[in-house]
């Protein structure tokens, strides 16, 4: 099977270069085209709550996520483009409760996925029942 595309997850977190390096060397052995992909996810907030945070913290919060995201993107693609990697960082903010369908559903496009399995252990039960057919 060629592999042609990779998805990594894209976090900042402490096993990140590890997988951003892994994923750049497979990458780099199969021609393949690598994406990074950062979900800044927002936190569930129950409704009954929402109308009693001020809209400047929630402005606040979302700046802070957003902010995280481009720092972890700007990490991957630095350690992709010293490597002379193609490829692309996406970020793409979604919901505490999308998060896991949504990584799903950018890495049907992909022949490999990356991901921390110990933030994601739901995540690769999703990913090994997928149909590759598709």
């Amino acid at each position: 099977m060629a592999i042609k595309d990779i998805l990594v997850q894209v976090d900042g977190g402490k096993s990140a270069p590890a997988r951003y390096a892994a994923a750049i060397e497979l990458a780099q052995t199969h021609g393949a085209h690598l994406t990074g992909l950062c979900l800044a996810v927002e936190p569930q907030m129950p409704a009954t709550i929402m109308g009693m945070v001020p809209p400047e913290a929630l402005a606040s919060q979302r700046d802070s996520i957003r902010e995280q995201a481009e720092t972890a993107v700007a990490q991957f693609r630095l350690a992709a483009e010293k490597a002379a990697v193609p490829g692309e960082g996406r970020i793409v903010q979604v919901l505490d409760f999308d998060a896991i369908d949504l990584f799903v559903e950018h890495g049907r496009h992909s022949d490999l996925r990356g991901y921390c399995r110990q933030r994601c252990a739901l995540l690769f039960d999703q990913l090994e029942g997928m149909d590759h057919a598709d």
